[in-house]
C-alpha cells in the first residue's frame, strides 16, 4: 500500500543529491515503520505520466523490499511529518532522514529523473536516512576528494560522516552505489574533477561512480538493518546463503545479492542455451569463455579454496555509456571477496584487460542487447600468489 503527501513549497537550496550508509541520529529517525506508514503527497505540478510511470513504481519497490509502507494522500501536508513530491528544476531530496522540526520532507523531480524509477527510489531512500557513499568514514582509502575544485556552496556535501551519527552495518565501500557522487560533482570548472578513485582498477571504477541505473544490494540492507530488524521477531530465521539476509516482509525467505535468486539465495537465473556453462573450474592453462548476442549469461568460476583466479578480457564490444554500471549491454565481473558489491562494469570496446580475483570465486555477468555485442574472456589459476600469503 502506498500513499502520497503534498507539501506547500518552502524555499530551500536543492542540489542533485542522494546519500548512503545510514544516519542514526534519533532526532531524524522515522517512527517505527512496522507500525506506522509515511504519508506522501504528490503535488499537482508533477506530470501525470511521470507519477503513473515511475514515481509509483519507485514507492512500490521500496515497499516490496523493506518494512516501510507509504500512504498517498490528496491533501496538503503542512505541519506534520511526511514527504512531498513536486516538480522542479533539478532532482533532489531536501533532508537526510526525517526532519526534526515536525515539517514534511520535500523531494524535487523533473524530466531528468522522472523516467528513472531507480533514481526516484534513491531520492526517497535519502529521505529515509541514507548518506553519501563517498562520505563514509573510510573514504580516504577509496577516493580522493579535490576540495580546491569544489564550488563553495557544495563543500558541505563532501564532509566525512561522524561515526556517532551513522552506521555502515559492516557493509563495504561500493563504487557502484546509487548514493555515490559523480566525478564532477559541484565542480568549479568544466573539466575539473572533484572525486577520483584510488587503487586497483581506478580507471574502470571512475566510469562507474555516480551511476543512477541500478540499486545496490547494500542500499536496502542498510534500511532494513536499521528499521526492520523487529519485523520477523519470533518467526524463525531462514537458512540464507551467499550473504543473503531475512526478508522483512516474507520472513520465511531471504533478500539476495545479485545475481542470486531463490528463497535462500541458492539459485542463479535460468541459463540461455547459447551461454557458457554456469560453473567452471580454472586450470593452470587458459580456458576461453565466449559470450555473444542478445542474451543474459552468468558464469561462476570456482577455484580451489587456496587459489586466486586470473581473468582476461581479450576483446569485448558492448554498449557505450557515459557512466558505466550494471544493466543491459554491459559486462560485469565480481572479483572481490565481498560479492554483495557491484562488480567491475565494462562498456564500449575493451581489449586485453586483466583482473585478479580476491578469493577463489569470480562471477561473470554478460547482458547483451543486440547481435553485434560480444565478450571474449580467458581464465586460469593465478600462480603468483595463494590466498593467505
Amino acid at each position: 500500500m502506498y500513499k502520497l503527501v503534498f507539501i506547500c513549497c518552502c524555499i530551500f537550496s536543492f542540489f542533485l543529491l542522494i546519500y548512503s550508509s545510514i544516519r542514526t541520529d534519533p532526532s531524524v529517525k522515522w517512527p517505527d515503520p512496522i507500525e506506522n506508514s509515511i504519508k506522501i503527497h504528490i503535488h499537482y505540478t508533477v506530470h501525470f505520466s511521470c507519477i503513473n510511470s515511475k514515481v509509483l513504481d519507485a514507492i512500490k519497490e521500496i515497499e516490496d523490499n523493506t518494512c516501510f509502507n507509504f500512504e498517498i494522500v490528496d491533501r496538503e501536508l503542512s505541519v506534520e511529518e511526511g514527504i512531498i513530491v513536486f516538480w522542479g528544476d533539478i532532482c533532489a531530496s531536501s533532508f537526510i532522514g526525517k526532519r526534526s522540526d515536525k515539517l514534511p520532507n520535500s523531494i524535487l523531480i523533473n524530466d531528468y529523473c522522472c523516467g528513472n524509477s531507480v533514481y526516484v527510489q534513491g531520492l526517497i531512500l535519502q529521505a529515509l536516512g541514507l548518506e553519501y557513499e563517498h562520505n563514509r568514514f573510510d573514504r580516504e582509502t577509496f577516493v580522493h576528494i579535490h576540495k580546491n575544485n569544489i564550488q563553495e556552496i557544495g563543500l558541505q556535501y563532501f564532509n566525512i560522516e561522524n561515526t556517532n551519527d551513522s552506521k555502515t552495518y559492516s557493509t563495504n565501500y561500493d563504487y557502484g552505489s546509487i548514493t555515490h557522487g559523480w566525478p564532477s560533482m559541484f565542480t568549479k570548472y568544466y573539466y575539473g574533477q572533484t572525486i577520483t578513485v584510488k587503487g586497483k582498477h581506478s580507471e574502470i571504477y571512475q566510469k562507474m561512480i555516480g551511476q543512477r541505473r541500478s540499486l545496490s544490494f547494500n542500499e536496502y540492507k542498510l534500511i532494513n538493518h536499521y528499521y526492520c530488524n523487529q519485523a520477523c521477531i519470533n518467526k524463525g530465521i531462514p537458512p540464507c546463503q551467499n550473504d543473503g539476509y531475512q526478508h522483512p516482509n516474507y520472513c520465511y525467505k531471504c533478500q539476495c545479492p545479485y545475481p542470486y535468486e531463490g528463497d535462500y539465495c541458492n539459485y542463479i537465473p535460468a541459463k540461455h542455451p547459447r551461454c557458457p556453462d554456469y560453473k567452471v573450474q580454472p586450470k593452470v592453462h587458459e580456458t576461453e569463455l565466449k559470450f555473444w548476442n542478445n542474451q543474459n549469461c552468468y558464469t561462476f568460476i570456482q577455484g580451489a579454496a587456496d587459489k586466486l583466479i586470473l581473468i582476461k578480457i581479450t576483446q569485448a564490444h558492448l554498449n557505450y555509456e557515459g557512466t558505466c554500471a550494471r544493466g543491459d549491454g554491459t559486462l560485469e565481473i565480481k572479483y572481490k571477496r565481498d560479492k554483495t558489491l557491484m562488480g567491475l562494469c565494462f562498456c564500449g570496446y575493451v581489449r586485453n584487460y586483466e583482473i585478479i580475483s580476491e578469493n577463489s570465486l569470480a562471477i561473470i555477468i554478460y547482458r547483451g542487447v543486440n547481435e553485434a555485442q560480444y565478450a571474449y574472456l580467458t581464465y586460469k589459476i593465478y600462480e603468483n600468489r595463494r590466498l593467505g600469503r
